[in-house]
């Protein structure tokens, strides 16, 4: 992910784990989180020498994890316009 200006109160990101498992599992992150999570992680990875110890520089590259699947299946996160549009894309993806 390399553009986290993308933050609202209405946008969230739905992060798709396919994991090779038979029902993929879904992230609902608020955007704000992803923002921020991602900053902060990419600017301590950024002052953490890298292997050998050379310095890293910049890059567009950013990563988002949830790690402690906090965001897992948190559909409550959405109204419910947003469910509907979401439900409609994944059976259109799946036809």
């Amino acid at each position: 992910m390399s553009n986290h200006s993308n933050v609202g109160d209405n946008i969230v990101y739905i992060f798709v784990s396919l994991n090779e498992l038979d029902t993929p599992e879904y992230h609902i992150v608020p955007s704000k989180i992803v923002a921020d999570t991602i900053s902060r992680e990419y600017q301590d990875w950024l002052h953490t020498p890298g292997k050998n110890g050379q310095q890293r520089y910049e890059t567009d590259i950013r990563n988002f994890y949830d790690k402690d699947d906090v965001y897992l299946d948190r559909w409550g996160l959405l109204d419910y316009r947003m469910i509907q549009d979401i439900l409609n894309l994944i059976i259109e993806i799946h036809k």
